[in-house]
């Protein structure tokens, strides 16, 4: 585990450890709250490039089509073809929908997730972080990061290496998880006492890690600030479950949808930025 001594987004020295989550700390700069310590990319990759590390996705795969499509129109309404990169690829699903209408290409770290992909979908995804793709500028239209960059150790580069890659006038699309002002989150917690945001446990299977916990002002500065304009702000649709708990989820998103074209506010538990390149 690494122990920062800066702050990941702005590199500001002033940072502090939060009393009741001392496995976090916030910027005193900027406010941007991150995991401190944090485990090294290569610890990430081999904890995600276990074997059973997404079997708890399997059963969900034909529920989650619905949410690919949704997804994929959204980018269509502004770039209804070209080359489009999916980093953070995971098994491959969004990729077998987008490439009806795109050239894909895909990077993800997870060996066993690639395998899958390429088992299943018949997608050559690159075992490769963002930082360590070796791509010349300006290589693709769109470039999409699905709850990826909460996972992301320096979400600045990041953002600042999809701005190289896009051509002129091309597409970033960003979802992350709202951990920090979602009210589905804290009733979660109230209800089911479960932790707002859970310490990182490499010992632990099928754990999301997280090593940032972005909120819209958090996530439009970052953007923002990497040459972008942004052209939407909102909330990521549904997660695809089937059932019940479709239902529920699918009148959660339009109730928070509906309260964040009313008063701005993203109480959901997701965020998506979509931005154009300038």
């Amino acid at each position: 585990m690494e122990q920062l001594q800066n702050c990941p987004l702005c590199e500001s020295p002033k940072i502090i450890t939060e009393k009741k989550r001392p496995f976090l700390s916030k910027c005193s700069n900027c406010s941007f709250i991150f995991a401190n310590p944090r485990p090294s990319p290569k610890e990430i990759q081999a904890y995600y490039s276990g074997e059973s590390q997404y079997d708890h996705w399997l059963p969900f795969l034909a529920g989650r089509r619905r949410l690919w499509l949704r997804r994929i129109k959204i980018i269509r309404k502004l770039k209804r073809k070209g080359r489009l990169l999916d980093i953070g690829a995971g098994l491959g699903e969004f990729l077998s929908y987008a490439r009806a209408y795109y050239e894909v290409q895909g990077t993800e770290i997870s060996k066993s997730a690639i395998r899958f992909a390429r088992e299943k979908y018949s997608l050559q995804l690159t075992e490769a972080s963002l930082e360590h793709l070796l791509m010349p500028d300006n290589s693709f239209d769109v470039i999409t990061a699905w709850h990826v960059l909460e996972h992301v150790h320096n979400p600045a580069d990041f953002v600042s290496h999809c701005h190289r890659m896009l051509a002129p006038d091309g597409i970033l699309v960003i979802a992350v998880p709202n951990e920090i002002e979602s009210v589905i989150a804290q009733l979660r917690h109230l209800l089911l006492k479960k932790p707002h945001i859970p310490e990182i446990d490499l010992a632990k299977p099928q754990q999301e890690i997280h090593l940032s916990y972005f909120t819209k002002k958090s996530l439009l500065k970052l953007i923002s600030s990497g040459n972008f304009k942004v052209i939407r702000a909102g909330l990521d649709p549904e997660y695809g479950t089937e059932g019940i708990r479709r239902l529920i989820r699918s009148v959660l998103f339009g109730i928070f949808s509906l309260a964040y074209r009313i008063t701005g506010v993203n109480w959901y538990d997701t965020i998506l930025i979509i931005a154009r390149k300038v």
